[in-house]
């Protein structure tokens, strides 16, 4: 792919944010029910990256640039939204926060988010450019929430 080096860059941010927020020290007294919600926030986002990935394997690459031969993907988890790993790294970044209750890890979270929604954004350009029809999926398909339409 032409941009594979913009790809890697996204990527590459977002594991080493991710680790940062990991690493993050958080206050010595912080209240337990940011612990409990914030620990609950990780394991769901566990349990929503493990479907995604499952489901996308034909198809599945850290990149936002698509494989060659694969797939689009658009039924199970993808038919609800379209990137719901990047949905499992926010709430998985979110929970550390909140396990921490660092100010640091909220502020490194909010650079993650901004990371991932420039990231999508390719993605979903790439997708487009890879398939055309794609581009009625992105509208119909929420991108990190679901849409809920009023038909």
């Amino acid at each position: 792919m032409k941009n594979v080096p913009k790809g890697w860059f996204y990527v590459t941010a977002q594991f080493l944010l991710l680790i940062v927020i990991a690493l993050s020290k958080g206050a010595a007294k912080h209240p337990s029910l940011a612990t409990i919600f914030g620990a609950i926030l990780f394991a769901a986002s566990i349990f929503i990256l493990i479907i995604a990935v499952k489901e996308l394997r034909p198809s599945l690459t850290a990149l936002p640039e698509p494989k060659v031969d694969a797939p689009l993907i658009t039924t199970g988890i993808y038919g609800v939204i379209r990137h719901p790993m990047y949905l499992a790294v926010i709430m998985m970044a979110i929970g550390m926060s909140l396990v921490h209750w660092s100010m640091a890890a909220a502020i490194e979270t909010v650079l993650l988010v901004m990371v991932l929604g420039f990231k999508l954004r390719y993605e979903d350009l790439l997708l487009h450019e890879k398939w055309p029809d794609a581009h009625d999926y992105q509208k119909s398909t929420g991108a990190v929430i679901p849409k809920f339409s009023s038909k």
